[in-house]
């Protein structure tokens, strides 16, 4: 057995696929939504974002969490949720607005509050893995402010990102 081969990788970097362009994603979130109870397709994100990062880095001590002001945010809130409850440290970041959110990404605020997961400021210094819930499919501008330093953070780091949506 030749030991100096390279170990195989979990994941082969390359070129970005889309699975669905943003029209096709749009309908399948609206067939979902008027299948299921509100809130359904969102905690069902979080807990597939959680459990995403859970096998991909089952080591990471730290996790933060970017999230935006809408849904996509709303999705990384969810994943907060269930990485606390699985007993990961998570610095949760949100650029949202309690009472200019969308009912479902409100709902998931209401449920990290109510768990006591605190809201940070501003970013950890250091992180073991970064799950990037700022922008979704709706996001149309560039990002400015503390969303684009944010963005630029995450870049500055050789961590692993996980991005939603």
């Amino acid at each position: 057995m030749d030991t100096t081969a390279p170990a195989p990788r979990l994941v082969v970097p390359g070129p970005a696929w889309p699975l669905h362009d943003i029209d096709a994603t749009r309908a399948l979130e609206r067939a979902g939504l008027a299948a299921t109870d509100p809130h359904v397709l969102m905690r069902r994100a979080g807990l597939a974002t959680a459990r995403l990062a859970l096998a991909l880095h089952p080591h990471a001590g730290t996790i933060w969490i970017a999230a935006g002001p809408g849904n996509n945010g709303g999705d990384g809130m969810e994943a907060a949720l269930h990485l606390h409850a699985a007993g990961k440290r998570v610095v949760l970041t949100w650029l949202g607005d309690r009472h200019a959110t969308p009912d479902d990404a409100a709902a998931a605020h209401d449920r990290v509050r109510a768990a006591g997961i605190p809201l940070a400021q501003a970013p950890p210094e250091h992180w073991d893995l970064c799950i990037d819930a700022l922008l979704g499919i709706g996001g149309s501008r560039e990002p400015h402010g503390t969303m684009a330093q944010w963005i630029a953070r995450i870049g500055q780091r050789d961590a692993p990102v996980l991005s939603v949506d």
